[in-house]
């Protein structure tokens, strides 16, 4: 059975192996529209996996008067 330390070592790896990614694409348009997207990473010339959603909707902006 893992000790509680080890539970948190493995916490501790999974977290540092995580990484956000946020852009705007130039011909964004907030209209709630689904925009697919497609995410490749690679490190010392490996393909490593990533685990992303395959889309996303556009956040819809409301006019400001």
């Amino acid at each position: 059975m893992p000790t509680l330390s080890k539970s948190f070592d493995r916490l501790r790896d999974e977290i540092r192996s995580r990484s956000l990614i946020a852009y705007r694409p130039a011909d964004f348009e907030p209209i709630g529209q689904y925009r697919t997207i497609a995410i490749t990473a690679e490190k010392d010339g490996k393909h490593l996996q990533v685990h992303a959603h395959k889309g996303y909707h556009a956040r819809v902006e409301s006019a400001t008067p």
